[in-house]
């Protein structure tokens, strides 16, 4: 790829032209040791601009920078340059090469860096050291042969080398070109013109650059934060700060978010300061701007004093009222000593209210609130008392309060009966009257209901626990159920009645018994029938049967009897009916288990014999030709021998892979399984010798296998049977016989063959069977067979060429 850029072969106009276009390493300035920074490589294009096609640049840096890569600029980006790519050949060494690519693929680049911009970006690493502290770090072009920091034109056309270089130390600026040798700092040397073709055009400066290393690197110190009054009627405050620039950092600038002068609300606003410059440095402080509110509200609306009477029954009156304020800020507290909606004793109440907003500021104004009593008193009586009747009694002691309340708490209350009495059961009603000191009266009452709700008292018996009646499943039982009850004798209903038929299991007896009151009082207690006999099993006789075909074992079904004094009894047995059985005999085992738990067993013998021979297939008789070299070949066969069980022995002779001469010959197979049962088979294998042209001479031993040839006659004696070459009469020269085989294929393309061989020029392609080109038999090729072939085709009595055998 070094020398893509000077190999383009075109030619050019002219050498040298004053430089119209600059390749600039740019110059940092503000760099910090350590770190990571981008050093563009910039074009300056000259009006009118040129269009590139490509770039070959070599570049050598300050040992104290670390190459770390390099990327396309937006010149190259933005346009579609199709190739790009970097390498450090040597140490400190950078060689960077663009290509446009025009020639090949369906898409371009839209443009060719006419344009002033970047080219691309040098991406390298200060090294953390602080001794070189206002050192400037320099990168510069270098030269080690004519295709170094070369430039194509977008057509091909021209390639574009150095006029001027300029070399920057950090304060200087020089002008170091001149002729030396490779390698060199100083641009494309005397002999680039001389040399290379086609010649290239002296038309590019190249500007060496670097870095500067600051002491203090790139920093913004904010300012104190600022603690100031809102401004009248405001919530907040206007704001100007300034933040002072102290850096030699070229193109250094301060952003404040807020800006100065922008209006700050009521408390804390952090400010962040962000300064940059013009390589893309960023730093930023912070610092807090603080609004202290001192203006206090105003309350602008209020309760006036208030007079009220009080609530009926209660000896106080609610008040509900409202009163605002505004302040130079939105959030103000409103509060008072008796919060709206309070309630208000007898006599005069002040009220206090309070406006407060965020930050402390008071506003203060008061009411006051007058209540007057003219309420009667009022008797409360309970609801309805409803009480159960004491344990074992028909009725009960109640207790019950009555009250009379006043705003005056002096009145008398009068009731006509008295708590704490026995009341009878049923309803009972009770009056109560309360009088004021002032006449006022008021009267009430309510009901005591007293309930039956004690249930009778039944007693079971234990649990019934009895064996089945002989031949039932079941058996009848007799009981007798007691109750009593406070208030006269309750009725008994049983939910099974005693007497009836109880099946196997246990029944559950519900006893009810029912008062006069419909109370209830129940117990249970349980009918326990036990099955004492047990179910009845019977098995078949011994059972003796032949395998299934082709399976070692048979499946069996098998049927059996049971019976019981109870259905739902469940059979158990080793081997289910309808079961796979082995070759052999097998125990059967059946039990059978009623609901009570109860069993019976019985058993018998399955007896499976195995009267299958093996299964021979897949020997089909054999046809084949011997193998190469041999008056025989290896046979493979491979028979598929299986057995319903598991086979004993397999016998085949001959096996597998043996030898077998020409003719034909039997292989038999035996299987025997391990019950002893055999099947055999026989199957010929016919090896035919291999003779393609039935001359009775093996392919492998014949000079010419195609050909019949048995005498195998070679008069060369090049190991090639004479048949082989001339298999018919002379003069068929270039094989052009044809079906049916009396044609001798001699037609005029043998003539224009043979001519072309001796007189052409160049000479025609050689006979392949120089015998069928020696048309006389004369030993050799000569002018004398070209005319007996021209003889015998065209003449009146022609001559046939001879026969070759």
């Amino acid at each position: 790829m070094k020398k893509l850029l000077i190999i383009i072969s075109f030619t050019l106009i002219a050498t040298s032209l004053s430089a119209n276009i600059t390749v600039r390493l740019d110059r940092l300035y503000c760099i910090s040791s350590g770190e990571i920074v981008d050093l563009p490589i910039l074009l300056e294009n000259s009006f009118p601009s040129y269009q590139l096609g490509g770039f070959d640049f070599l570049i050598e840096h300050d040992s104290r920078l670390i190459f770390l890569q390099a990327s396309p600029g937006e010149l190259l980006t933005n346009c579609g340059w199709e190739y790009f790519t970097y390498s450090s050949p040597s140490v400190n060494t950078i060689r960077v090469v663009a290509l446009a690519e025009t020639n090949n693929g369906p898409n371009h680049p839209s443009c060719f860096a006419e344009t002033s911009g970047k080219l691309a970006s040098l991406r390298f690493q200060i090294a953390s050291d602080t001794t070189f502290i206002n050192d400037f770090l320099p990168v510069w072009w270098s030269w080690s042969d004519c295709g170094d920091n070369t430039v194509s034109s977008q057509d091909g056309n021209a390639l574009y080398i150095s006029d001027s270089v300029y070399f920057f130390n950090g304060s200087n600026e020089t002008n170091i070109t001149q002729d030396a040798f490779f390698p060199t700092p100083y641009g494309s040397q005397a002999e680039c013109i001389a040399e290379v073709s086609p010649t290239p055009i002296r038309m590019i400066d190249f500007y060496t650059g670097g870095f500067d290393i600051s002491p203090n690197g790139f920093q913004v110190t904010c300012i104190s934060d600022i603690v100031t009054a809102n401004d009248s009627g405001t919530c907040g405050a206007i704001v100007a700060f300034e933040i002072p620039i102290n850096s030699s950092c070229a193109g250094m600038g301060v952003e404040n978010f807020p800006p100065s002068g922008s209006f700050f609300p009521i408390g804390s606003t952090i400010v962040t300061s962000v300064a940059t410059d013009n390589i893309g440095h960023i730093d930023s402080c912070s610092f807090f701007i603080t609004i202290e509110d001192r203006e206090a509200p105003t309350v602008i609306e209020f309760q006036t004093d208030t007079t009220l009477y009080t609530v009926t029954g209660e000896w106080w009156s609610q008040l509900s009222y409202d009163f605002s304020a505004i302040d130079n800020c939105s959030e103000v507290t409103l509060s008072s000593s008796h919060p709206t909606g309070s309630y208000f004793a007898i006599g005069n109440t002040t009220v206090y209210c309070f406006a407060t907003d965020s930050s402390g500021n008071v506003d203060t104004t008061s009411f006051v609130v007058t209540v007057i009593d003219n309420e009667a008193p009022v008797v409360t009586c309970p609801e309805t008392i409803f009480l159960p009747n004491e344990n074992s009694l028909c009725g009960a002691v109640v207790q019950f309060l009555v009250t009379a309340s006043d705003n005056s708490l002096q009145s008398t209350l009068t009731v006509s009966e008295t708590s704490g009495t026995f009341f009878q059961v049923g309803t009972t009603y009770v009056a109560a009257t309360a009088v004021d000191p002032y006449g006022n009266f008021d009267s009430s009452g309510f009901y005591i209901i007293i309930e039956d709700v004690e249930p009778p008292q039944i007693s079971c018996i234990e649990n019934i626990v009895i064996a089945n009646d002989i031949g039932t499943c079941g058996a009848v039982v007799t009981y007798d159920i007691i109750a009593t009850d406070n208030c006269g004798t309750p009725t008994i209903e049983n939910s099974v009645p005693s007497g009836s038929f109880f099946p196997i299991g246990s029944t559950l007896v519900v006893s009810k018994a029912v008062d006069n009151s419909l109370n209830i009082d129940s117990c249970l207690f349980y009918v326990i029938v036990q099955d004492n006999e047990p179910p009845q099993i019977s098995a078949p006789l011994d059972i003796v049967t032949s395998a299934d075909p082709d399976a070692c074992g048979a499946i069996v079904a098998y049927e059996f009897t049971v019976s019981d004094n109870c259905s739902g009894y469940t059979v158990q047995a080793n081997y289910e009916a309808g079961s796979f059985f082995e070759i052999g005999s097998t125990l059967v085992l059946l039990e059978v288990t009623d609901v009570a738990g109860l069993k019976d067993s019985a058993s018998f013998t399955i007896v499976v014999e195995d009267n299958q021979p093996p299964t021979i297939s897949n020997y089909p008789d054999l046809n084949l030709f011997s193998d190469s070299g041999f008056y025989g070949a290896v046979v493979n066969y491979d028979p598929l021998i299986s057995d319903n069980c598991q086979l004993d022995s397999v016998t085949i002779n001959p096996q597998s892979g043996a030898y077998f001469e020409i003719g034909f010959s039997e292989v038999q197979i035996v299987a025997v399984d391990m019950f002893g049962n055999i099947d055999s088979v026989t199957f010929i294998v016919n090896v035919e010798l291999q003779d393609v042209d039935n001359d009775q001479v093996a392919d492998f031993e014949d000079n010419c296998v195609t050909s019949y040839n048995p005498l195998q006659k070679d008069s060369d004696a090049n190991g090639v049977g004479d048949a082989c070459c001339c298999v018919g009469i002379r003069g068929n020269i270039d094989n052009g016989f044809e079906n049916p085989p009396s044609n001798n294929g001699i037609d005029i393309s043998d003539i224009v063959f043979l001519v072309a061989y001796m007189f052409g020029v160049p000479s025609g392609p050689s006979p392949a069977c120089p015998a069928e080109a020696d048309i006389d038999a004369s030993g050799a090729i000569d002018i004398s067979d070209i005319v007996h072939l021209v003889g015998y085709m065209f003449g009146d009595s022609g001559v046939p060429p001879q026969n070759c055998l």
